[in-house]
């Protein structure tokens, strides 16, 4: 049974949160920060200036600073791109895959580890990947509760247009949370599992993405250039 293309890019969406899940709670467990999520980590920057703890403050700066730096390399390298018109989101993520496993085996500094993953985490919740005319980010939880809410109003008032919608967001979250509880789970069993198997699950994104979604949305592209061609 062939899987609709639509689907394929669906489960690929949701392997991109688990591991971001996954990288948040193993990274808040060993490293005591949050790596994508900097409300919080806005707030503890006050909080500590404001308790005499400057080092602190600058380390979660230094965090924000990382992930602010990997959404400008997704701006500049996937401007105007949507996903399946670009060979450089199967690339971005191996590469992302190759930097955890340098990272595992190269660098002991967990304060560069920690940066490193933070910059993943902002080249990747910038793809603003658009899927059934919503833009959807890697690990934008805040904004996914809030729009499953929004939409559940709707539906409640009679809206059926907003049902697929909600139930795409409900899986996202819910992917992320898995991602959450095995990284929580599998550093237990084994610290190697921190890095080494969302590296694993990034390569095999990357060439997903280059040998199924990419090639299966140029041949959509040819078979319409093709088709108009014959007008």
């Amino acid at each position: 049974m062939k899987v609709k293309y639509k689907y394929k890019v669906f489960l690929w969406l949701v392997s991109l949160m688990f591991v971001s899940g996954y990288l948040n709670s193993s990274s808040i467990v060993l490293y005591s920060y949050s790596i994508s999520h900097h409300t919080g980590n806005m707030a503890q920057i006050a909080i500590n200036f404001y308790i005499n703890a400057p080092q602190e403050a600058l380390r979660l700066l230094g965090v924000i600073a990382a992930y602010f730096l990997g959404g400008i390399v997704s701006g500049f390298l996937f401007y105007e791109h949507h996903v399946g018109f670009s060979k450089r989101f199967g690339a971005i993520l191996i590469v992302d895959g190759i930097l955890l496993i340098i990272i595992h085996y190269f660098v002991e500094d967990t304060f560069i580890k920690y940066m490193t993953i933070s910059f993943i985490m902002g080249n990747q919740n910038a793809f603003l990947t658009r899927y059934k005319g919503m833009t959807t980010r890697i690990s934008h939880i805040t904004g996914y509760i809030t729009d499953a809410a929004v939409f559940l109003g709707r539906i409640m008032r009679g809206s059926r247009s907003f049902v697929r919608p909600f139930w795409f967001i409900l899986l996202k979250i819910l992917g992320f949370l898995l991602g959450a509880l095995a990284g929580v789970y599998l550093i237990q069993i084994d610290i190697r599992f921190h890095l080494l198997f969302p590296a694993a699950i990034y390569i095999f994104a990357g060439f997903y993405y280059h040998s199924v979604i990419y090639k299966e949305e140029m041949e959509k592209k040819k078979k319409v250039l093709s088709m108009s061609g014959n007008l």
